[in-house]
């Protein structure tokens, strides 16, 4: 007999492989053990105890082949985040709130700005349109329009279009508690567009009031307010009283008409 032939007799651990099936199924895959190393791992389990296992001990456990990392998430799983969000979108569990949209600037209260804006602009007008009418038609003439429009310089006493000629002071102090109460009302406006029809109404109010305190009068509030536009089958007026009247109807408009509601999640312009 060979010495080939008689090795793989004495010992057949060494010469047979392990079967494949048992490689695919084992999760610790067994390792061929040499005769010489056998009592040290006989003695290495008994150290181990009652549970330990040897083979386990020389193999270890193979690692999950998945773990979740510790760093910054990766592009890709970024990119897959944000196409299921967008895909099922927010708010579409069972138990999820509604998510309503909500436009640009909507929800803001615009302040002051817009109305202070507006009552200077039309102050400033007015107040130049009355210097030019006292310097132009200060000696009793009279500018010929169109149709029977003209302009003609009067002095008025009381309210707007010359009427109340007797309650100047009265109508004055009418006059500054409403303009108090326009600027309160702008602070808390819920849109510009209300804010500017406010100031334009404001504006209009100091003009006047403007002419009456610092015209020369009989009292305080007394002084005479410039008028100079004259329709003749109407009172003469001013700018100021066209920004009153004419801002009052605005504003009559916009309170009636309301802020437009925002869309229902459901339709196509709330989506």
């Amino acid at each position: 007999m060979s010495p080939a032939t008689s090795s793989s007799t004495r010992n057949p651990a060494r010469a047979t492989p392990w079967p494949s099936s048992v490689n695919a199924i084992s999760p610790c895959r067994p390792r061929p053990v040499p005769p010489s190393s056998r009592s040290t791992l006989l003695w290495r389990a008994s150290r181990t105890g009652p549970t330990g296992s040897a083979s386990c001990r020389v193999c270890p456990s193979p690692r999950p082949a998945w773990r979740p990392s510790r760093g910054r998430p990766s592009g890709s799983s970024t990119k897959r985040v944000v196409s299921v969000a967008a895909d099922h979108g927010p708010g579409t569990g069972p138990g999820a709130a509604p998510v309503t949209t909500r436009r640009r600037g909507e929800g803001r209260r615009p302040g002051l700005r817009p109305l202070l804006v507006a009552a200077l602009a039309v102050y400033a007008l007015d107040q130049l349109t009355k210097w030019w009418a006292l310097e132009t038609l200060a000696d009793g003439h009279t500018i010929e329009l169109v149709g029977s429009l003209r302009l003609r310089l009067v002095f008025n006493t009381g309210a707007a279009f010359s009427l109340g000629s007797g309650f100047g002071p009265l109508v004055g102090v009418v006059v500054l508690a409403i303009v108090v109460v326009l600027i309160r009302a702008g602070r808390t406006a819920p849109d510009t567009r209300t804010a500017v029809v406010l100031g334009v109404v404001a504006g209009g109010a100091v003009g006047n009031l403007s002419d009456r305190l610092l015209r020369d009068g009989d009292g305080f509030l007394s002084g005479a307010v410039v008028d100079f536009i004259d329709l003749r089958w109407w009172p003469v007026f001013n700018v100021a009283d066209i920004a009153v009247v004419c801002g009052g109807l605005a504003l009559a408009l916009v309170l009636g008409r309301g802020s437009p509601s925002p869309p229902a999640p459901g339709s196509p312009d709330g989506t």
